[in-house]
């Protein structure tokens, strides 16, 4: 573990700069908390946590901005950025410290996946993509309002990846499927 509990604290520092310490704290809090359950209750409790964030770290003119897909928000706004990196950061960390085989096995990892910028963990989300299984990710994403946040900040072009977050996210947030 102490191998793996160093690569995160490198894979931050890299990342974050001189912010990764409370992002170290932030993924070893996570770990825990979602280690022995299954993909759906880890995808949840990742969900609440980047949810929580943005409305912890963003006002509410940000938050809008992103949902809004204005493109101020998305591209010029600091605390954005800030949030997405951050958070990107602590799920990529968070993920790595399991140290569990890197494999989808089903949408809810896809999508915590996705949504790391680690390389290792975006290969596998994508082979799982490539597999076919990817037309389940949308049904997955509208009970993840966090999830679905955080993609339309790392996808912020006209992308399917972006039209799907967004409907997404209006979807969770109003309760509807």
């Amino acid at each position: 573990m102490i191998g793996v509990t160093a690569g995160v604290e490198r894979l931050l520092r890299e990342r974050l700069g001189e912010d990764w310490a409370g992002a170290s704290a932030d993924a070893a809090r996570l770990c825990e908390e979602i280690r022995f359950l299954p993909w759906p209750d880890r995808a949840r409790i990742l969900d609440r946590y980047c949810w929580s964030e943005a409305q912890r770290c963003l006002s509410t003119e940000e938050i809008t901005g992103v949902v809004n897909r204005q493109p101020r928000a998305l591209r010029q706004c600091e605390n954005v950025r800030k949030y997405a990196e951050a958070t990107s950061a602590v799920l990529a960390g968070c993920l790595e410290l399991l140290a569990e085989e890197r494999a989808v096995e089903g949408e809810m990892a896809a999508l915590a996946f996705l949504l790391t910028g680690h390389p290792p963990l975006l290969d596998a989300a994508l082979t799982w993509i490539e597999a076919g299984d990817g037309h389940r990710l949308r049904d997955s994403m509208v009970q993840l309002p966090g999830f679905a946040f955080l993609f339309l900040i790392l996808y912020p072009n006209d992308s399917a990846e972006s039209f799907m977050a967004r409907d997404a996210f209006w979807a969770a947030m109003l309760g509807r499927d």
